[in-house]
């Protein structure tokens, strides 16, 4: 309705301009002639009127690129702003239309008293037919002025109103489309949306007493919940890959009985400390093995739920320290087998377990300072990849921090043997 009004406004105005109308400033006067003194042969009372009020003019055409010159009139000229718009009305009895009316006065001048008088008014109708109706709620934050905005029926539960454009000043001009994350529940329909019209009649029977409307009824005109994890969706096919939790569960439990194994081997490693072939194996750093082989396997734990910030950057610490110690201590203890076999010379060389611990502790502080870099730097993240059937699954981000920490570790160990 105001771009019907703004239109108008445009077209009115330019007219003005067109013809020379300019807008009077005194709609009531009366004139003295004693103020004005003009000389006899110049004097008309149409100059003189064309001196106190800046009147309009008439151009008559003459033919396609002519035109007479301008008559000045002793017409009050009015503007746009002078007229006023009506309501939206319905011509009951003449057009039977709904339209609206833009009414602007008129006036006359009374040469006896030498004032305007009103005279009338005239006015232009507006079918509205051609006009549309907006009846879907305005933007958030949006200034403009429709009277019609959030009248429409969608169930905005799980709908939306869209408006359609070219239907003209009728109700229902718009469609119930599903939000996101809702699927249209009759799937094989070509048109996925509920049309306004119908909800528009359904909700009108309403009111009727002769009439049943099933518009309340639980489920009409309402759009389905798309399954789980899907951002939206056209049916009730699920968009998230099927684990297969008997197969998850039964790693688990393998997982969780060698976890359970790890401390009778540590107790054994106390127990037959001073059996000679354990002595000679280094008990201290047979723990520390077993200490990094728990840390390892519970890496299976951690990421037996759905991947989340704090099990991926567990399983990276887990996996990371549990490898520093079970093999940093079977390095080191290679290490020191080496060092004795390569000695030439008579001294004897005696390398100590505390020695080896201390080596340990280096390398699993190096390993601790570039895991807190890696966490603040670039903590792990768990993504949404698809597989080969465009199914939505989740993982722990693998990225080049990843594929430097498998580099380092093999480069650091090929180079110590």
């Amino acid at each position: 309705m105001n771009a019907v009004k703004q239109s108008f406004k445009v077209e009115a105005n330019s007219f003005a301009k067109s013809t020379q109308h300019v807008q009077m400033a005194l709609y009531n006067c009366t004139l003295n002639l004693e103020e004005f003194t003009l000389p006899h042969d110049t004097f008309n009372i149409q100059q003189f009127f064309l001196l106190l009020f800046p009147a309009g003019f008439h151009q008559f055409r003459i033919n396609e690129t002519a035109m007479t010159e301008p008559i000045p009139d002793m017409i009050l000229n009015v503007t746009y702003e002078d007229g006023k718009w009506s309501k939206p009305y319905f011509d009951c009895g003449g057009a039977n239309i709904w339209m609206i009316t833009y009414t602007v006065p008129f006036f006359g001048y009374d040469n006896s008293s030498g004032k305007y008088f009103f005279k009338g008014t005239s006015g232009i109708d507006i079918d509205l037919r051609r006009v549309d109706i907006d009846q879907c709620p305005l933007p958030d934050n949006s200034t403009e002025l429709n009277i019609f905005a959030g009248s429409d029926k969608c169930k905005n539960a799980t709908t939306m109103c869209v408006p359609i454009k070219g239907l003209g000043f009728r109700r229902g001009s718009y469609r119930c489309i599903c939000k996101d994350g809702f699927y249209f529940p009759n799937v094989s329909s070509p048109h996925k949306y509920y049309n306004g019209t119908l909800l528009e009649e359904e909700y009108e029977k309403k009111f009727d007493s002769n009439g049943t409307s099933y518009y309340d009824w639980e489920g009409t005109f309402q759009c389905l919940q798309c399954p789980a994890g899907c951002d939206s969706c056209v049916d009730d096919r699920p968009c998230v890959v099927s684990l297969n939790w008997l197969m998850r569960s039964a790693i688990l439990i393998l997982q969780c009985a060698i976890i359970l194994m790890l401390p009778i081997v540590g107790l054994f490693t106390f127990k037959y400390s001073d059996v000679k072939v354990v002595r000679a194996a280094s008990p201290v750093l047979l723990r520390f093995i077993v200490l990094g082989a728990f840390f390892i396997y519970c890496t299976i734990l951690v990421m037996y739920p759905s991947p989340s910030v704090i099990t991926c950057t567990l399983r990276v610490w887990l996996r990371e320290i549990g490898f520093s110690l079970a093999y940093g201590a079977l390095m080191l203890k290679t290490w020191r087998i080496s060092v004795i076999f390569r000695v030439r010379s008579a001294k004897a060389i005696k390398i100590t377990d505390l020695d080896l611990m201390k080596r340990l502790g280096i390398i699993v502080a190096m390993f601790t300072a570039l895991l807190v870099i890696r966490t603040l730097v670039a903590p792990p993240a768990a993504i949404v990849s698809l597989t080969a059937d465009d199914l939505k699954a989740w993982l722990c981000k693998t990225d080049w921090w990843d594929h430097s920490f498998t580099l380092s570790k093999y480069l650091s160990f090929s180079a110590s043997f």
